[in-house]
């Protein structure tokens, strides 16, 4: 499960930066803007309490994310992504975080990519039992709504997907990373199931 989630992050991941630039391949930016140190004494604009924490200063922003992010069988490594237009460095954080430090705009690009990108998410769900998803940023607070043909053996079929992408968001915004999913009838009563992650 944990190597699903993974992946599936990494996708996101690599979908949004390349949204995010385009859809190019390659990068327009100049050698030596960008930095990758394995040094955990790295400059950066600060330093995290953890995966989902940042920092903001003039202009840029630090966030620690897991170290899944950039892990072997990751779609992008530590190097590509801080390539990318807008990053300034990707360092390694206590453990196996990653600190990486981005101008602001960077990260609301991102995170708008990444929004965009779980509503789209949301709309390709309804099908069979399942009537609607309704959630917004920071994704936190998800109802998943099901029709009458919906039984409790259809629990959790979406969650990992949901949980996922909920995830890549509360750690592009620094924030916390968990919520609550809630399966409810169309109407939003009777409620199914819940839960917390």
């Amino acid at each position: 499960m944990k190597k699903f989630l993974s992946i599936l992050m990494a996708t996101l991941l690599t979908l949004s930066l390349f949204s995010a630039c385009g859809g190019s391949g390659s990068s327009s930016q100049s050698a030596g803007s960008s930095e990758v140190t394995t040094d955990s004494s790295a400059t950066t604009s600060g330093s995290g309490e953890g995966a989902g924490s940042s920092t903001s200063s003039a202009g840029q922003v630090s966030i620690t994310v897991p170290g899944t992010f950039f892990d072997e069988g990751a779609s992008m490594d530590a190097e590509e992504f801080a390539a990318q237009d807008g990053v300034i460095s990707v360092a390694r954080g206590t453990g196996s975080d990653f600190v990486i430090t981005m101008t602001v705009e960077k990260q609301a690009e991102l995170m708008l990519t990444a929004a965009a990108q779980i509503e789209m998410y949301f709309a390709s769900i309804p099908t069979g039992y399942i009537a609607g998803v309704e959630g917004a940023a920071p994704f936190d607070d998800v109802t998943v709504f099901v029709n009458s043909t919906y039984t409790t053996a259809n629990n959790n079929t979406q969650y990992p997907g949901i949980t996922s992408a909920a995830t890549y968001y509360q750690l592009l915004a620094g924030l916390p990373v968990g919520g609550t999913i809630t399966t409810a009838g169309e109407g939003g009563s009777p409620v199914h199931y819940t839960i917390t992650w």
